[in-house]
Parts: C-alpha cells; sequence; structure tokens
C-alpha cells in the first residue's frame, strides 16, 4: 500500500514515469483491480510510438530529437485525465495507461490527445507522426510484460499498415 499510494502522490504531481520496473508494476496492479472487479471499469493500455522520429534525430541531430520528446511527453500527459497515467518506455515509446476505463471511453481520450499531439507536431514536424495500439483488458494477461506486449503488437500493426492511427482492440484472455 505504501509503493501505491506514494505512486499516487507522484503522479499527481504530474510526474511522467520513466522507471520500467515501476510502470510495469503500475500496470500489473491497475489491470488486475480492474479485471478482478474490485473497481466498477476496466483498464485500458496504449502503446504508442512515434512515426519518423529516426529522421529527426538523422536529419536534424540527436538534440533536435531531445527537444521532440521532452513536449511530446508533457503534451501526452496535459491531455489525459488526472487519473491516467504517462510512462516513457523508452526512445520514442510511450505507454498510456487508462485506469478505470472501457474501451469507448479509451477512444474518446484517444481521440482528443491524437489530435492535439498531431496539431503540435505540424507545427515543427511535419513529417512526424504517431501509431499506437490500445487495449481494453477484459481478461488478465499473464504479466505486465505480456500487456505491453500485446499493445505493442498492436500498435506494430498501425506501424506496418498505413502508419498515423491508432488500433483498438480488447484483451479477453
Amino acid at each position: 500500500m505504501t509503493i501505491q499510494i506514494r505512486f499516487w502522490k507522484d503522479h499527481k504531481m504530474g510526474k511522467i514515469f520513466e522507471d520500467r520496473t515501476q510502470i510495469f508494476w503500475i500496470i500489473t496492479s491497475t489491470i488486475l483491480v480492474g479485471v478482478l472487479g474490485l473497481v466498477d471499469f476496466l483498464t485500458g493500455l496504449v502503446y504508442l510510438d512515434l512515426d519518423n522520429f529516426k529522421q529527426v534525430n538523422d536529419k536534424l541531430g540527436h538534440d533536435e530529437g531531445d527537444k521532440l520528446i521532452g513536449p511530446i511527453a508533457s503534451d501526452l500527459k496535459g491531455q489525459l485525465r488526472n487519473t491516467d497515467i504517462v510512462a516513457r518506455l523508452g526512445g520514442d515509446e510511450f505507454a498510456i495507461l487508462f485506469p478505470e476505463t472501457g474501451q469507448k471511453e479509451a477512444q474518446v481520450v484517444m481521440s482528443k490527445v491524437y489530435s492535439h499531439v498531431q496539431d503540435q507536431l505540424r507545427q515543427k514536424y511535419a513529417f512526424v507522426t504517431f501509431s499506437a495500439g490500445a487495449v481494453t483488458y477484459v481478461a488478465i494477461p499473464n504479466s505486465s510484460s505480456e500487456a505491453i506486449k500485446i499493445a505493442d503488437e498492436l500498435m506494430y500493426s498501425v506501424k506496418n499498415s498505413t502508419k498515423n492511427g491508432i488500433h483498438y482492440s480488447l484483451y479477453t484472455g
């Protein structure tokens, strides 16, 4: 309970998590709470990856790439609800956790996020977009790593087809 209380305190202060161990624990506990019915709603997890980010680093330099990532993380956090959690998984990859959120609610929030982030990217990096896989868990995956892998694979279904979009799925086990 102490870890959870500290987490929620940090989260309410607007912290964007970069500790993979911490975010994996948060994902596991949040999905468990939702699927076991300890709250009234399920849990959504989004795996988001910037499209064409490598071109920023290759053409404009790594410093410019770093200047892009920070504002993206802040923009993501700024478009989400107080209960939602953003974690940078590394490079240009982010996870967004939607506690107590069904698929329709996650679609509404992600639509807002998508529009806002795309507008921000167009201002300076018109060739950069993002692909995302959004999974709503109605069953418990074997681990937080599996939960992330499911969302990651869904995100890659976007990257390998059109890029610049979001695919949604229900995980039923």
